[in-house]
């Protein structure tokens, strides 16, 4: 009798064992599928919806350029700066170059006409429409907006008060051989990289009031034809680099 009270009690505490063991292991189970939850959320952002088609705005020496390579460095998008296919063409003095050339030099907009072609020709192509794209410098006017083809799926504006952008541009510097830029107070260049640098003609204290004049008149009526069209947001252009970055990441997961 002995023997067999010893086994049923042994019987016993095995099957308690076990119903511990599940319920340990539902728990941890549970516990895992809560933080990989957390995780998802927070850190796989590539996972996510994310715009394909994006419009950057800003004024000159707003961050623009400088946003938009970390984001096809990112996400491998096409970055399209209607102002370097601009200065590309008047540096190789193009039919479209010679035409453009007196406006970039006085720090005058490029006619409509000369500039929408090229864009949407530009969205049209099968390897832009796979990886997404980035406007920067597009659309500067309302009509230039109306003449996209494509709509984009959200718009990001960089604000950042005249005073600084003029601090900004008027030290703007750029290497002829490598396309980097930089500044002669802020991020100036490598001793043996300064003597090579450029500066470009309408980066004056006086053209870059006329621009800024005409960024603000634009960027409202621009604005306000894709309102109700698509998600547009406002992001604070005088933070670091890295801050500015974080949040148009976050802005690019917000689409609806």
């Amino acid at each position: 009798v002995s023997t067999q009270s010893t086994g049923s009690h042994t019987m016993s505490n095995n099957n308690n064992n076990k119903k511990k063991l599940t319920i340990a292991g539902v728990i941890s189970l549970a516990a895992l599928g809560g933080w990989w939850w957390w995780y998802s959320k927070n850190n796989c952002n590539e996972t996510k919806i994310r715009a394909k088609r994006l419009i950057l705005c800003g004024a000159p020496g707003s961050g623009k350029g400088t946003q938009c390579e970390n984001l096809t460095s990112k996400y491998d998008y096409v970055h399209i700066s209607t102002g370097d296919i601009l200065r590309a063409a008047v540096k190789e003095k193009t039919p479209v170059g010679i035409i453009v050339a007196p406006y970039l030099d006085g720090g005058k907009l490029v006619p409509d006409n000369l500039v929408i072609d090229i864009v949407n020709e530009k969205l049209a192509q099968p390897d832009v429409v796979q990886r997404g794209w980035i406007l920067d410098g597009f659309p500067r006017t309302d009509q230039q907006a109306k003449a996209l083809t494509q709509l984009p799926d959200k718009i990001v504006v960089l604000d950042v008060p005249d005073d600084l952008l003029i601090d900004r541009i008027t030290g703007r510097c750029t290497d002829p051989k490598t396309g980097k830029i930089y500044h002669k107070t802020f991020n100036p260049p490598p001793p043996d990289v300064l003597p090579r640098v450029v500066y470009r003609s309408d980066d004056t204290k006086e053209k870059l009031v006329k621009r800024l004049q005409e960024y603000h008149s634009n960027v409202d009526l621009i604005l306000g034809f894709y309102s109700g069209k698509t998600p547009i947001a406002r992001i604070d252009g005088t933070k670091s680099s890295t801050e500015v970055f974080n949040m148009l990441d976050k802005e690019l997961h917000k689409i609806k």
